[in-house]
This record gives C-alpha cells, sequence and structure tokens, in this order.
C-alpha cells in the first residue's frame, strides 16, 4: 500500500515539474511540513496551552503563543532558503560498470539572502550538502553507483533543508533531463596472438618517402638533390642517393568471435583489449555482429568503441 502512494505521489510531482535539464525551485515543486523535531515540538507546545486553559496561567499561555509564532517563522525562512534557487546538470564523463558515476550540478542562489544547510541526494545514494551565498554559483558532484552497462537514468533528486531551526522539513523531488554512458566493466584477458590485417598482412612492411633513414642508393635521374650523399661523392665513390623509409602500421582488428564465453564476458574482454590497444596509440578496428568501427587511434576511437559495446544490442536500460 505504501508503495502504491508513494508511486502515486512521484508520478504527480512529475506532472508538477517535468524533466528539464534546467530547474527553478518555487512555490509550484517545493513543499514544506514538520519534521520529526517539528512534530515534537508542536506536541509539547499544544500541551502548554491546554496546561495554561486548563489552570487560566496567563504565563504559560504566552510562552505557548511564542513557540507557536517561532514555529511559523520557521516555516517562512525554510521555504525562503529554497526559493529561487537554480540547479542545471551539466554533462558527464562516462564510467565503466560498477565503478561510481557523478552527476554535475551547478546550484545558484538567485534570491538575496543565499542558501544554507541544502542537502542534495539521488535516491539511495550518499548525499552532498552545500551553502550558497547571493548569486553564487556552485559545481557539486552526487555520487550514483552503476551496476550494468548502457544508459543510466540517475532517478529522482531529493533537494532538502531543515534551515533554519531544524522544526520544518522543506523539500523536493527533481528529474533531471540526463542519462549518464556506462562502458561495459573490462575483463583482463590477453590479445590474441596473431593480428587480422586488413589488406593482408602487413607486419614490417615498409614504403619510400618517410623520416627513418635507411640507407644509401646508386642515384637515379629524379632523384631529390638534398638526399645526395655529397660525403661519398667527395671520397670519390660515385653519385650517391640517401634514401628513407616509413615503417607501415599494422591494422589490428577486433572481433567478438575471438572472445570466448557468455556475451557479457565477451564485452568485458573486448573493452579491456580496446583499452589496451589504446594505451599503446595502436591503430585498431572493431567487428561486432551489428557494425563494424573502421580502424583509427586516438581518444575519440576509443570512445566510439567503448560506446558501441556499451550500447550493443541495445545496451541495458
Amino acid at each position: 500500500m505504501l508503495s502504491k502512494l508513494e508511486r502515486y505521489w512521484h508520478e504527480w510531482v512529475l506532472r508538477r515539474q517535468p524533466k528539464a535539464r534546467v530547474i527553478t525551485l518555487n512555490r509550484r515543486n517545493l513543499y514544506t511540513f514538520p519534521g520529526t523535531v517539528g512534530c515534537v515540538y508542536l506536541g509539547l507546545t499544544l500541551v502548554l496551552w491546554l496546561i495554561g486553559t486548563n489552570y487560566q496561567n496567563n504565563l504559560i499561555l504566552a510562552l505557548a503563543y511564542g513557540l507557536i509564532s517561532l514555529f511559523v517563522v520557521a516555516i517562512l525562512h525554510a521555504y525562503a532558503n529554497l526559493a529561487g534557487m537554480r540547479l542545471e546538470v551539466l554533462p558527464a564523463q562516462a564510467v565503466f560498470a560498477e565503478e561510481t558515476a557523478q552527476v554535475n550540478l551547478r546550484l545558484t542562489a538567485t534570491n538575496k539572502r543565499g542558501g544554507e544547510n541544502i542537502r542534495c541526494q539521488f535516491r539511495a545514494q550518499p548525499s552532498v550538502t552545500v551553502e550558497l551565498s547571493c548569486q553564487e554559483a556552485c559545481i557539486i558532484h552526487l555520487p550514483v553507483t552503476t551496476q550494468k552497462r548502457g544508459w543510466l537514468q540517475p532517478g529522482r533528486l531529493l533537494v532538502e533543508t531543515y534551515y533554519p531551526l531544524g522544526l520544518i522539513r522543506c523539500w523536493t523531488w527533481l528529474v533531471f533531463d540526463v542519462e549518464l554512458l556506462v562502458y561495459p566493466k573490462p575483463l583482463r584477458t590477453e590479445l590474441p596472438a596473431q593480428a587480422k590485417a586488413g589488406t593482408g598482412d602487413q607486419a614490417g612492411a615498409v614504403k619510400l618517402g618517410g623520416s627513418d633513414f635507411e640507407g644509401i642508393k646508386a642515384y637515379k635521374p629524379g632523384d631529390s638533390r638534398k638526399h645526395i650523399a655529397w660525403k661519398a661523392v667527395a671520397k670519390g665513390k660515385g653519385l650517391l642517393t640517401k634514401y628513407y623509409v616509413e615503417e607501415i602500421a599494422q591494422e589490428r582488428w577486433l572481433d567478438m568471435a575471438d572472445a570466448p564465453n557468455s556475451l557479457e564476458e565477451r564485452l568485458s574482454i573486448l573493452t579491456y583489449w580496446v583499452l589496451q590497444l589504446s594505451e599503446q596509440n595502436q591503430i585498431f578496428g572493431l567487428r561486432l555482429p551489428t557494425g563494424v568501427i573502421a580502424p583509427n587511434q586516438g581518444q575519440l576511437h576509443r570512445h566510439a568503441c567503448l560506446s558501441a559495446l556499451a550500447l550493443y544490442a541495445g545496451g541495458i536500460k
């Protein structure tokens, strides 16, 4: 019963505050209610009022009315502490499965007082407490644990405060239009012994016209004058020319067929191979049943390969 009520409550909240990348807190999405301490405070105040009324003790009645006035002031200050705060979600880096991702939020206090003792927390995740000055922007990093590869929706964000006296809880539930990319968890496995080249086995092949000095050969018409070996000519060895070569890098291919075991283990193994070849700055391509990523190198190529592995077969929502 409680889970159904909670689901209906969050559906109602989502209708009032749909998904967005920038959200400003106001009376439509802020809620106030006495906290545990506030309920005890009200109970004691009620007891004092009953005692004062029963015994017609003006001093006790004045104390009870003073406590009620303080309670009302606490309500106004708790609401003002969050009202006008602007929250903007920033781009987040991809992580590997079972690592802790971070949702980056920029908080800006647009009111005149700023904000104090503001706690932000995703559901069932560690919380972060922040204090803001007037017109101050602060970036916080909210942790989100990951378990599976694919796109991860961090869920509802709780923003709350018990400022100033801890009697009133002012809070809101927000859903941001953001998804985190989670790569497969790397599984350490040795690279395949034989590399698959795109146009035959080119290991050790070279081409002329590179920057590495290879040797001296007989001069042929058309050779560049700046490559003529003048020292050899001075020694009477005839007209010779220096030639340079460049080694052709071997294009390695990573194929799902080379990785044994189950689908998720294959993706984890391929992830480890992609990381290894990227660290070695090698040129490699990736073959998957759903498509082929042409051989290349660099950070963009690494991200493209890891993203393809993370989202293979639609990924896991």
